[in-house]
């Protein structure tokens, strides 16, 4: 029996897994919860380290001594690193770069997962795409964006070149992700991102305070269809885009769209005061307006007919909301674009060229009965083969080739 074999047996695999969990509202922290979950499952004992974004310059040191603390104490000599630049300290999250050449130098073995991975195109793509928003709003901003495009683009590139290349292993989402590592493809490896199992048992107790409020959703609106988007509230989710989709005439009386979720971001914030003001001009739209925890989520999951996922950036599309959809089967409405590609047969896309006129005929599609539950079967059948419980053990075996090899 090879090393790797007999350990995949064993039961005493021990790693330290960096991720938002000083983050209430963060997708990437219910991500690492849901796979800690399954990996304490497969006898991998995980000692939980946050990010200590909060804290600016102190962030590096904080980190570096709190791995160095216990890994000495249990003795672990794998470090697992969510990796998602918004949730590091320091401008892109720089201050995990700073970390991982010293965890090197303790001699630990470094698995780092990334979140959001940009080819250089897709990155410039990006910075312009978000150009060309603001110009909507401040000509000034627009200026001072574009010409700080060029040093965004080298930082970017920089610490993602960093921290891909001081790690042992890489582990994406999608294939489409690869050109975003900036090191050998040999290290990287492809994991799904890992669909939820579903939450139906003691569903409505265990969502206090605010559950009537979703539970209700069905009976107010039992004769139209439930339309909704959930998660982080970010200027690249075009929910302006759905609002003018089911304000249109065929649609205005058939369907109910709900938006849930808050800002986290100053841009945030902005985002949403336009939303709501555009959502004032039809009678039709409902701003949840607080982060839903992970129970208020499977509820407002399962009151939904459609979940409609309006990005415009390909990178953000590997966001945990679309397993969520996935973990209830239910119909999901996106561009074709990022990971959503890798499920191209169980999604309704829309043209994000001419988004809302086919935003509101792919709604309009879906209330075909046939067209909606062969959409259904094919989703459940992915969410199967991308459970967390599958997930983890993808992971263990990674975990046991960069230990032994």
């Amino acid at each position: 029996m090879s090393n790797i074999e007999s350990s995949l047996a064993c039961e005493n695999i021990q790693i330290i897994m960096v991720s938002s969990f000083d983050h209430s509202k963060c997708g990437v922290r219910r991500y690492s919860e849901n796979l800690i979950n399954e990996l304490t499952r497969l006898g991998v004992h995980v000692v939980k380290v946050p990010t200590f974004k909060h804290y600016g310059f102190k962030a590096p040191i904080l980190l570096l001594n709190t791995i160095r603390y216990f890994s000495r104490k249990y003795d672990v000599r794998l470090i697992h690193i969510q990796h998602e630049y918004g949730i590091y300290a320091l401008p892109k999250g720089a201050s995990i770069a700073f970390v991982l050449p010293l965890l090197r130098l303790l001699g630990l073995k470094i698995v780092v997962t990334l979140h959001t991975a940009y080819e250089p195109l897709l990155l410039i793509k990006s910075y312009l795409r978000e150009t060309r928003r603001l110009l909507e709003f401040s000509k000034t901003k627009a200026i001072m964006y574009l010409l700080s495009i060029p040093i965004r683009l080298v930082i970017h590139v920089l610490i993602t070149f960093i921290i891909n290349n001081l790690a042992h292993k890489v582990i994406i989402h999608t294939p489409r992700n690869m050109k975003g590592t900036y090191t050998k493809y040999s290290k990287v490896k492809i994991i799904p991102h890992g669909t939820p199992a579903p939450r139906y048992a003691n569903i409505n107790t265990l969502c206090t305070p605010h559950e009537s409020e979703i539970l209700e959703l069905r009976n107010r609106f039992r004769d139209k269809k439930i339309i909704i988007t959930p998660g982080l509230i970010r200027p690249s989710k075009r929910y302006d885009w759905v609002i003018e989709a089911v304000a249109s005439k065929e649609l205005n009386e058939k369907v109910m769209y709900i938006i849930a979720g808050s800002p986290q971001t100053e841009a945030g914030k902005r985002w949403l005061n336009i939303i709501r003001n555009l959502a004032k001009t039809t009678q039709n739209v409902i701003i949840i307006e607080r982060y839903l925890n992970e129970c208020e989520l499977a509820l407002l999951l399962l009151q939904a007919d459609i979940i409609v996922l309006p990005y415009y950036t390909a990178s953000l599309t590997g966001s945990g909301v679309l397993h969520d959809a996935m973990t209830y089967c239910k119909p999901i409405i996106a561009p074709k674009h990022g990971e959503f590609e890798l499920y191209e047969d169980a999604i309704a896309f829309f043209d994000i060229q001419n988004p809302v006129e086919s935003i509101k005929n792919v709604i309009l599609r879906l209330m075909d009965e046939s067209i909606y539950k062969d959409l259904q079967i094919k989703l459940c059948k992915y969410a199967n083969i991308t459970r967390f419980d599958i997930v983890a053990k993808l992971h263990k075996i990674i975990y046991i080739e960069t230990l032994y090899r």
